[in-house]
């Protein structure tokens, strides 16, 4: 059990991960957790009337993903 008050490290979890996989991994929890919070947010906005969803049909995982790789 780490004894850093702020939690376990990517390294400790990934001990075998190369310097630039352990990036790639911490962006992808990165992009992942900013697309779950639009998502939860999306999902408890009270819908208005008139309201238009901005994707067309309910986008997946993978586009919306794309729209973060874009910026």
């Amino acid at each position: 059990m780490p004894s850093d008050p702020k939690g376990i490290s990517f390294r400790e979890i990934y001990p075998t991960l190369t310097e630039r996989e352990l990036q790639e991994a911490q962006e992808n929890l990165r992009r992942y957790l900013e697309i779950a919070w639009e998502v939860q947010k999306e999902q408890s906005s009270p819908v208005t009337e008139g309201a238009v969803d901005s994707c067309g049909s309910s986008a997946t995982m993978k586009e919306r993903s794309n729209v973060f790789l874009k910026k």
